[in-house]
Parts: structure tokens; sequence; C-alpha cells
């Protein structure tokens, strides 16, 4: 096996634990403001059983409201795109040129387009290089700053 496959293997593998470590991460906090909430809401509860003396049904409005919550907290989370999603995006770019384009080039036509985009930093920095090692995306790297669309062989 080739030290670079495994090197390759070995990223992928590392990649992978981070997105799983960040999808938990996710869910552990989302279920701690949960239980948080429930805590306030058994609180508030049993404060007013105390006042009351007498069993009041479930309080609709704040699980409507926790609900909405979570619902706009997913909501916030669509708008979060993969490299691949943007790789497709700056492929078709650049095949609609046919020529290469600076990187610069390729996010002006792209916030021109599209409504969600990254930071030029990260774009320059994380983005375009993920895309240029994904063998699966036709973009590659012409030179220092410039980027094509590479044509299958």
């Amino acid at each position: 096996m080739d030290i670079r496959d495994e090197k390759c293997r070995v990223y992928e593998q590392l990649r992978l634990l981070m997105e799983e470590r960040r999808e938990l991460s996710k869910q552990y906090f989302d279920l701690k403001e949960y239980l948080i909430h429930l805590e306030d809401n058994q609180v508030t509860t049993n404060s007013v059983k105390a006042i009351h003396r007498e069993v009041e049904p479930m309080n609709l409005e704040n699980e409507k409201e926790l609900q909405d919550y979570f619902t706009q907290r997913k909501a916030i989370d669509n708008h979060h795109r993969s490299y691949k999603d943007y790789g497709f995006i700056i492929a078709s770019i650049l095949k609609e040129s046919g020529k290469p384009l600076s990187a610069k080039q390729i996010y002006h036509k792209w916030t021109e387009s599209y409504e969600i985009f990254p930071d030029y930093r990260n774009f320059v920095n994380n983005i375009l290089p993920k895309i240029n090692r994904d063998e699966s995306i036709p973009v590659e790297r012409a030179m220092r700053g410039y980027w094509q669309y590479r044509l299958k062989t």
C-alpha cells in the first residue's frame, strides 16, 4: 500500500471522528438545555401546585415554545453546508467560465449568485484545498491562486 493512500485513509478517519464528535456535542448541549428547561418548568409547576393544592393541566405554551426553539435551531443548522456542496457550486462556476479563475474571481461570482457563502479567508485557506484533494469534485489547482475545471480523462 502506498504511504500516500494510507495517509489519506487516516485523514479520512480523523475527519469522520471529528464530525461524529461535533454531532455528539451538539446533541449533548441540546439535551442539557432541554433538561434545564424541564427543571425550570418543574420548579414553577411545583410552586404553583403548592399554592393551589390541586393538579393543573400541562402547560402547552411552554412546550410549544420549546418545540419552536428546536425547530428554529434545526433551521439554522440547515444553512451549514459541507465543502462538497461548495465544491459542486465552484465546479459549475469554473465550467461556465471555460478558463482558470483566481480564487477572488470565483468568490465574487459566488457572492453574486448564491445567498449562503463562507468567509473569504475560510474559502481560500480551507474549502479550496479540501476540494482540490477530493477526487470526486472536478476542480483542480491550475497554479498558485488559480483554479480550473478538471476535464475527465
